[in-house]
C-alpha cells in the first residue's frame, strides 16, 4: 500500500535542511498536494468540528477533569498553567477534545453499539491528552529526562495495580514534581489508572485488560527510547519506535473503548481501523512538523523517509524540492490510508478526513469566494472561449507534448563542450495554468485539482542544488535559474494558494533582485554570489558559454509583475526602481525590445502589464498605447510583417491593462479577428514565440508552439468578456487580494546556445 521515492538503503542519520522555508509555506504546500490528489472537505462541517472539539475541550479542561482528579491534586496548582504556560493551557481543549472525539468514533465501531459511555470517553480524553503532555514536554521544553524520572517504569506498572496502592504511587510522584506540567501529567495518568481498574471492575474483560496494559508498556518504551535518541541516530533503528509512539495511541484508545464492554473476542476489524486511524494521524502530523523536526534533529517518520531517499543518492541536505518529492509521496500514503477497506463506518472516516484538514491548517486558508460555473451566453466568443479551454485540456492531458520546446544546448565536458538537444516544459505548463486560472476565476469549467496539480509539478520542479528558484531545463543542472523562470513561477503560485504559497520564491527574489544595476534592471540569471558548491561553479562557467547576461525588458517586465502580484508593499522601493528602468529603455516607437522572443509585442505587453499598474498615467504608458493603436492591421490583427493571432493575443492584453475600453474599435476588430481565425479543435496557429540568436551570432533559435499560441489567445478574449462583466478576479482560486487589472503571465529564458 505504501509509496515510497525508491528501495534504498536505510540511511544512519537524520535529515538536514537549512532552507528558508517556514511552517506557513509547509502547510500550504500539503494542503496543495492533498487537493492534487483528490482530497477535499466541507469547510461548514470542518469549522464546526472545531466548535465542537473547542467547546467539548473547554469544558473538560476548565470543569470536568479537575472535578475528576484524584484527591492528592492540587486544583489550584493546575490552575497555575494559565499564566506559567498560556500556551499549553490553550492547547489543552484541543488535546482533550481529541480523544474524547477518538473514544466515540471508536465505541461506534463495537459490537454493543449504544451511546457512549461518558466515563469512557472522558478516560479517552485524559489518555489522549497524557500522551500530547509528554510529547509537549519532551519537543518544546526538553523536559525528557524530568518526565521519565517522574513517570518511571515501576509507576508506569502500577497503572494497573490495585488502585489503592496505585494511587498512593502516584501521590508520592506528584508530591516530588515541582513543575505544574508535570504535576498535570501525574494527574492526568493517575486518573486514567483509577478509570481503567473502574471499567475493567464492570466488564471483567481480560482480553481488552491484558492487551492494554501490554500496549502502554509498549508506548511508553517507545516514547522513552525516542526521547533520548540523538541526533545522529540511525533512521533504521528509530523509525520502528517512532511509528509505535505515533500508532499506539490509537490501538490503545481502542482497547480502552473494549474495556468498558463485556469480555469479547479480540475484534481484528476493529484493531485494524485503529491502527490505520493511528498511521493517518501519525503522517499528517509529522509532515506538518517536518521543517521543524528537520531544523533540530528531532524523530519523525516522514524525516526518516527524507533521509533514505538522499542516502540513494549520496546527499545529507535536502533541498526545497526534495520536501516536495516527499510531501507528494507521504499524502499519496495518506489519500490510499483514507480510501482502504479498513473504516467500516462513515464516522471514522469523517473524523480521519476532518483530522488530516485541520492539521494540514485548512480552517487558517482565507474563504474563497463561492465558485458559480459560468452558463454559456450562447455568444461567438462564449463559444470560441470554450472551445480554446477544452483545447488546452486536452494538450493537459497529453502532458503538454505540443508545448515541449526541444532546445539543443552546450554541456560542459572534461573533453570539452557538447551539444545536447533537451525538451524543457516548465514555463510552458506555466504559462498554460495561467490561463487555466483565467478561465477558471471567469466562472468556466476547469478543474481545481487540474489547477493545483500543475501548480504542485511546478512546485517539485524547484532547482535541487543551488539557490534561486527555477532553470528553464531542469535537466541541465548547470543552466542557472533564471528571472523570467522565476516571474511566472511567482505569478501562478500566487494565484493557486496566495503569498503563502508563493513564499517559496523569497530567496530566489532576494538573489535576484541583488543583481540589479544602479538604473534598475535585473539580471536575467540568478547566481548566488556566495554559492561554493560544485554547481554553483558550474553555473558561473556555463553563463561564460552560453552569454546573454545583463537585464532585459522582457524578463524585468515578467518578474516585475510576479513582484506586484505576490507583495507590492514588501518590495515598493525595488518596483519604482525597476519601473523607472524599465521607462528609460522604451524605443521611439513606444514598444520594448525582447531578448528572448520574438519582435516587439510579447516584451512590450510583459512590461506594460507591471507598470499599467504602478504608473498608468505615465508618458511610457501612453506611448505603449499609441504604439499598440498605430500597428494594428486593417483586418483587425497585430503581426510583424503580417496577420498573427499569437501579436494580436499580446496586444489586447496590452490594451486592457493599459485601459482601453471594452466598446474601442481597435479592442472589438481584434477580437473578431481571433475569433476568425480559431481552428476546429479550438487552438491557433503556432507563431513565433521564443527567439533569440544562436551562440555564432548568425541565425536565430526560433519556437512556436499552438498551446502557446492558443493560452495568450485564450487569456485575450477572458479579458474582453462579451457580457459586459467584470474581468477574472487577479487572485485566482483564494481570492486573497483584490486587484483592477488582468493577470497577465510570462517569459523564459533562453541563451546564447545553438
Amino acid at each position: 500500500m505504501s509509496r515510497t521515492l525508491a528501495s534504498p538503503p536505510k540511511s544512519e542519520s537524520v535529515t538536514v535542511y537549512h532552507g528558508l522555508l517556514d511552517g506557513s509555506h509547509l502547510s500550504a504546500a500539503i494542503r496543495l498536494a492533498l487537493r492534487a490528489h483528490g482530497f477535499s472537505v466541507s469547510r461548514t462541517d470542518l469549522d464546526h468540528s472545531i466548535e465542537a472539539e473547542r467547546q467539548l475541550g473547554e469544558s473538560l479542561r476548565d470543569r470536568i477533569l479537575p472535578e475528576r482528579f484524584p484527591a492528592f491534586v492540587d486544583v489550584a496548582d493546575y490552575h497555575t498553567l494559565v499564566t506559567m504556560d498560556p500556551h499549553l493551557w490553550d492547547r489543552l481543549p484541543h488535546m482533550l477534545g481529541f480523544g474524547y472525539q477518538q473514544a466515540v468514533v471508536l465505541h461506534g465501531l463495537m459490537i454493543s453499539s449504544s451511546d457512549v459511555d461518558e466515563n469512557v470517553a472522558v478516560l479517552g480524553a485524559a489518555f489522549s491528552a497524557g500522551i500530547s503532555l509528554i510529547d509537549y514536554c519532551i519537543d518544546e521544553h526538553a523536559d525528557g529526562t524530568r518526565v521519565f524520572e517522574m513517570l518511571n517504569r515501576d509507576l508506569v506498572r502500577l497503572i494497573f495495580a490495585p488502585t489503592a496502592e496505585a494511587e498512593a504511587a502516584f501521590a508520592g510522584a506528584y508530591s516530588r514534581a515541582s513543575d505544574p506540567r508535570l504535576r498535570s501529567l501525574c494527574a492526568l495518568v493517575s486518573l486514567c489508572a483509577r478509570g481503567f481498574s473502574e471499567l475493567y471492575s464492570r466488564s471483567r474483560n481480560d482480553v481488552a485488560w491484558k492487551d492494554l496494559a501490554r500496549l502502554i508498556s509498549q508506548l511508553y518504551e517507545s516514547e522513552r527510547a525516542v526521547s533520548v535518541a540523538t541526533v545522529t541516530a540511525s533512521s533504521r533503528d528509530l523509525q520502528p519506535l517512532v511509528e509505535a509512539k505515533s500508532v499506539l495511541p490509537f490501538v490503545a484508545m481502542y482497547r480502552i473503548v473494549a474495556l468498558a464492554t463485556p469480555e469479547l473476542e479480540t475484534s481484528e476489524r476493529v484493531r485494524r481501523i485503529s491502527m490505520t486511524l493511528g498511521r493517518i494521524v501519525s503522517l499528517i502530523d509529522d509532515l506538518v512538523d517536518l521543517l521543524e523536526d528537520c531544523r533540530r534533529g528531532a524523530p519523525n517518520i516522514v524525516a526518516s523517509r527524507l533521509a533514505d531517499q538522499l542516502a540513494v543518492e549520496g546527499r545529507a541536505e535536502a533541498s526545497d524540492a526534495d520536501l516536495y518529492d516527499v510531501i507528494d509521496v507521504t499524502i499519496a500514503d495518506i489519500i490510499d490510508l483514507l480510501t482502504t477497506n479498513a473504516f467500516g463506518m462513515a464516522a471514522v472516516l469523517d473524523f480521519a478526513r476532518l483530522t488530516v484538514a485541520r492539521w494540514a491548517g485548512w480552517q487558517e486558508e482565507v474563504t474563497a469566494s463561492p465558485h458559480a460555473e459560468r452558463v454559456n451566453q450562447g455568444d461567438q466568443q462564449s463559444s470560441s472561449i470554450i472551445d480554446a479551454i477544452e483545447m488546452l485540456l486536452t494538450q493537459q492531458r497529453d502532458g503538454y507534448q505540443e508545448a515541449i520546446h526541444h532546445l539543443r544546448v552546450p554541456r560542459i565536458y572534461r573533453e570539452g563542450l557538447r551539444l545536447e538537444t533537451y525538451p524543457a516544459l516548465l514555463f510552458q505548463r506555466a504559462i498554460a495554468l495561467d490561463g487555466l486560472l483565467d478561465a477558471y476565476a471567469a466562472g468556466y469549467s476547469v478543474s481545481r485539482r487540474l489547477l493545483e496539480s500543475e501548480a504542485f509539478a511546478i512546485l517539485r520542479a524547484k532547482h535541487r542544488h543551488v539557490r534561486g528558484g527555477w532553470n528553464y531545463i531542469p535537466e541541465v543542472s548547470e543552466l542557472p535559474p533564471d528571472s523570467d523562470d522565476l516571474g511566472i513561477v511567482v505569478q501562478v503560485l500566487c494565484r493557486v494558494g496566495g503569498p503563502a504559497l508563493a513564499s517559496t520564491c523569497d530567496d530566489a527574489i532576494q538573489l535576484a533582485l541583488a543583481t540589479a544595476e544602479p538604473d534598475g534592471g535585473i539580471q536575467t540569471w540568478i547566481i548566488d554570489p556566495n554559492g561554493r558548491s560544485r554547481f554553483d561553479e558550474a553555473m558561473r562557467a556555463y553563463v561564460e558559454v552560453i552569454d546573454g547576461r545583463g537585464a532585459h525588458p522582457d524578463v524585468v517586465g515578467n518578474l516585475l509583475y510576479g513582484l506586484l502580484l505576490y507583495d507590492r508593499l514588501r518590495y515598493h522601493h525595488e518596483i519604482l526602481r525597476t519601473v523607472a528602468y524599465l521607462e528609460a529603455v522604451q524605443d521611439e516607437q513606444g514598444a520594448w525590445l525582447s531578448r528572448w522572443y520574438a519582435g516587439s509585442y510579447y516584451g512590450t505587453y510583459r512590461v506594460i502589464s507591471a507598470i499599467s499598474i504602478v504608473s498608468p498615467d505615465s508618458d511610457a504608458c501612453r506611448r505603449a498605447r499609441t504604439f499598440f493603436l498605430r500597428s494594428q492591421r486593417v483586418d483587425g490583427s497585430w503581426g510583424e510583417g503580417r496577420s498573427d493571432p499569437l501579436a494580436t493575443a499580446l496586444s489586447l492584453l496590452a490594451l486592457r491593462a493599459l485601459g482601453v475600453h471594452l466598446e474601442d474599435k481597435a479592442i472589438n476588430r481584434g477580437v473578431t479577428y481571433l475569433i476568425s481565425t480559431q481552428e476546429t479543435d479550438g487552438g491557433w496557429p503556432a507563431s513565433p514565440f521564443i527567439a533569440f540568436p544562436t551562440s555564432d551570432g548568425v541565425e536565430m533559435h526560433t519556437y512556436g508552439s499552438r498551446t502557446m499560441t492558443t493560452t495568450f489567445c485564450l487569456k485575450a478574449l477572458l479579458s474582453v468578456p462579451s457580457d459586459m462583466e467584470t474581468t477574472p478576479d487577479h487572485a485566482g482560486i483564494l481570492s486573497w487580494a483584490n486587484w483592477t487589472k488582468q493577470p497577465l503571465s510570462q517569459g523564459t529564458p533562453g541563451s546564447g546556445w545553438s
